[in-house]
């Protein structure tokens, strides 16, 4: 479990440097620090959704595997929408073209995005 929090904490701290990186190679800072916020609201709702998930999951004592890939899978349809919330919140708060902050976001939402779907699902 060390090893797991490890990797995982490992990961949300690259995730962070690539977005601030991406947010200075842009010129889009106050960009970076409503998507980080608003990237930890949606950590905590996620964790609380799939915490009560797995509690159901284990006090019921439910035995099937798929239950475990519907999570992974509801996982990825929560991190696509929130790449569309993201694009949609940022795009009314910057002054920036649409083309500008689709590929600001491709490098701090869609590549992440993509690396977790060939992970998991391939």
């Amino acid at each position: 479990w060390l090893l797991f929090s490890l990797g995982l904490i490992a990961a949300l701290f690259i995730k962070i440097i690539v977005a601030l990186i991406a947010a200075g190679a842009y010129k889009f800072r106050e960009a970076y620090v409503i998507q980080v916020f608003n990237f930890f609201r949606l950590l905590v709702f996620v964790s609380v959704i799939f915490s009560c998930c797995l509690l159901i999951y284990f006090v019921g004592d439910v035995r099937e595997f798929i239950f475990f890939d519907r999570l992974i899978t509801i996982l990825g349809w929560i991190l696509t929408g929130w790449f569309l919330l993201a694009f949609f919140k940022l795009m009314n708060k910057s002054s920036f073209t649409a083309f500008h902050l689709f590929s600001y976001l491709c490098a701090t939402e869609i590549f992440p995005l993509v690396i977790y779907y060939e992970v998991l699902f391939f």
